[in-house]
């Protein structure tokens, strides 16, 4: 089967960023470079020496936009010294019970963006200008991983005390906090603990909600991307407009016109993270060329996220999020091209285990941590994650006409969101299926996938599948 010449030059675009200051650039282009020549020689096709030259250039390319720019910037001796310091955060702050976390730039001792680790009282906002009192520690005694190093951070800032001194916040940005509140308070309000703040996570991209213990039940089973929004989240929204299209209730121009506006109104929503912002990107190519007639390509669709949002701002590349993101969603699709035209219920071991398979050698490296039962609580709980999503927009939508409805509503969310959690302690519970493993190195990582990438191209060629056929809704929310 031959892959998506967009998909191909795009990850050829990422491949050349991810190698640049590696040190492993030339051995991977010069193999590559032996690789295509081999092919051509075999085939004798032009095509395969056209898009070979073209891949090897936008290789070239990648690596050029980011030479230069350390992916862990050196931090300003002044803040290894320094205890006192005043930034504005520059995102939504990421709220727990014992902390919260945030991009801060700061303004004193230094100008620099650091990471932001600080206590959860007085509660910050996106735009708030505050002063903290506290320690830096420079990347290079983090480990690089976990979420020290994120978006050209140079470091964490352990805080011991904060306080405000005013708000840079815009009047969009307000808006936004504002609606958050409305519709976390008309959630956990008629939802019951702890599915109360596993709907408000699954709805807003927020488990500060969660208790520590619920949060770790998470972890341990593999489920914490659940609240983490993403494709699955944003899918929903786009797989419900297309089957009200498809179902002939409102014209393909009107959904058109309403889908990308309200996929990006929801991004903005949960606070444009690089997750968000890949599969809203994502989903804006897939939907408009549904809406239009054209075939829709889930790795033509992610490689051109990926490598565009790259391309305008390089400092996408250091984010987990983004990574952990792109690198599912290809595991993903990859996956569902193998199995071919087999029933849509293979679906439902394909995406979990791909997405694990995938995202595996970058969970080892950046949190330090396995686990082997996280495909099969997966396969369990991802039908409920799309009902809860469903069913919460449905509650908080309902509690603005009538308060029996919403009331009535949000047990059906109780239900699904229940459910996810006990599958979560359930998972978390079984002995020898996770654990800590602290010493996996970077080269480790690049070997993992080279395995990985050698062994999806040798099932491609020894197993050749039949093309599917058009998406169904269905699918395009779990491939997104």
């Amino acid at each position: 089967m031959i892959l998506p010449i967009g998909f191909v030059v795009s990850a050829a675009f990422v491949l050349g960023v991810a190698l640049d200051g590696s040190g492993l650039f030339m051995p991977v282009f010069v193999f590559l470079a032996g690789c295509a020549t081999l092919v051509f020689l075999w085939t004798e096709k032009r095509s395969v020496l056209v898009v070979s030259i073209l891949c090897l250039v936008v290789m070239v390319a990648g690596s050029l936009r980011v030479h230069g720019q350390s992916s862990y910037p050196d931090a300003d001796s002044a803040l290894v010294y320094a205890t006192s310091f005043t930034g504005k955060l520059l995102d939504v702050p990421q709220n727990y019970p014992s902390t919260t976390q945030g991009r801060l730039e700061l303004e004193e001792p230094v100008k620099s963006r650091v990471w932001a680790q600080i206590p959860p009282y007085p509660q910050v906002k996106q735009g708030d200008l505050i002063g903290v009192q506290g320690r830096f520690v420079p990347n290079d005694q983090t480990a690089f991983r976990g979420a020290s190093a994120q978006r050209d951070t140079v470091g964490v800032l352990h805080g011991d005390e904060v306080w405000l001194r005013g708000s840079q916040a815009s009047a969009l940005q307000r808006s936004r906090e504002t609606v958050n509140r409305e519709v976390r308070e008309r959630l956990q309000t008629r939802i019951p603990e702890p599915a109360g703040a596993f709907a408000t996570g699954v709805m807003l991209g927020d488990d500060g909600a969660m208790t520590e213990a619920t949060r770790e039940t998470f972890r341990v089973g593999g489920l914490t991307h659940m609240t983490a929004v993403s494709g699955v989240h944003v899918g929903v929204i786009a797989g419900v407009l297309l089957l009200l299209s498809r179902l002939g209730l409102v014209s393909r121009w009107w959904m058109l016109g309403l889908s990308i506006p309200l996929i990006w109104m929801f991004a903005y929503l949960v606070g444009m993270r690089p997750s968000v912002v890949r599969a809203s990107l994502m989903l804006t190519l897939l939907v408009a060329a549904h809406f239009l007639g054209r075939p829709r390509d889930t790795l033509n669709a992610v490689g051109i996220a990926a490598a565009a949002m790259i391309l305008i701002d390089p400092s996408f590349r250091n984010d987990i999020g983004f990574q952990l993101s792109v690198a599912a969603t290809t595991g993903i699709a990859l996956g569902v091209l193998l199995i071919g035209t087999q029933s849509h219920w293979h679906l439902v071991w394909v995406v979990p285990l791909a997405a694990q398979l995938a995202t595996e050698p970058l969970i080892l490296y950046h949190f330090g941590y396995y686990s082997l039962v996280s495909p099969f609580a997966n396969i369990l709980a991802a039908p409920f994650l799309a009902i809860t999503m469903a069913m919460s927009i449905l509650t908080v939508v309902a509690s603005f006409a009538s308060a029996t409805l919403a009331d009535a509503l949000a047990f059906g969310t109780w239900v699904p969101a229940y459910a996810v959690v006990m599958i979560a302690d359930a998972s978390a519970g079984i002995p020898y299926l996770s654990g800590e493993l602290r010493s996996i190195s970077l080269a480790s990582i690049w070997s993992a996938y080279a395995i990985l990438l050698g062994s999806v191209a040798i099932l491609f060629v020894y197993f050749p599948t039949e093309a599917r056929g058009a998406e169904g809704d269905i699918e395009l929310v779990h491939r997104v």
